[in-house]
């Protein structure tokens, strides 16, 4: 009795230490699927994994760090003023890699929001980041 019961407590504690590994995403999803992209403590799902930048090259891996899906926007800025834009649905702990071959001058802004279905994507994005959304390559 005394193993079951130690074996429940640990069993117990892990769990609730992986309820807190992962997104906020059952406290602010609403009914399209459109939630916050950050986890229960206020980071951002998305982060950088790496970057590297050589002369006019700027090559960023963002990755989702939470348990759900994100829809991100990437924007890296060129020396032209035509800024190098992109978005995408990352799956929960996946990777995105966005490369600026020509221009590039190692600035780069990216935002997420949280996006169940793929169909939603625009909508959770004007919803939930609006004008910072439109605006993110300014």
């Amino acid at each position: 009795m005394i193993i079951c019961l130690r074996t429940l407590i640990h069993t117990s504690a892990l769990l609730s230490f992986s309820v807190f590994a992962n997104s906020g995403h059952n406290w602010t999803v609403d009914n399209q699927g459109c939630w916050d992209a950050k986890h229960y403590g206020g980071d951002n799902c998305l982060t950088i994994e790496s970057k590297n930048f050589s002369k006019d090259s700027l090559k960023v891996v963002y990755k989702n760090t939470c348990s759900e899906r994100i829809f991100a926007k990437f924007c890296h800025f060129k020396n032209t003023g035509y800024n190098d834009c992109g978005a995408a649905g990352i799956k929960a702990g996946n990777t995105k890699t966005w490369v600026t071959r020509s221009g590039a001058t190692g600035h780069f802004n990216y935002i997420a929001v949280g996006s169940d279905d793929s169909n939603y994507d625009w909508v959770c994005a004007i919803r939930l980041a609006g004008k910072n959304w439109d605006n993110l390559d300014k």
